[in-house]
């Protein structure tokens, strides 16, 4: 995946523009999509693990 398609796609989630994250993801090969899963689980265990107070985590 393209450094250009990650950032178009997080931008679309972002502003909950739902038909851009399905164009981006359907135009994506397996295994970029399943690397896009591993990466937001990822994201979801560490936000799940974060301090309630932002700012407080270690850098």
């Amino acid at each position: 995946m393209s450094k250009y398609v990650e950032e178009s796609l997080i931008i679309a989630a972002l502003e909950s523009d739902r038909e851009e994250v399905q164009r981006l993801v359907g135009d994506m090969l397996p295994g970029e999509r399943r690397a896009l899963l591993d990466a937001i689980e990822l994201v979801e265990e560490e936000l799940e693990a974060a301090p309630e107070q932002p700012g407080k985590g270690q850098p």
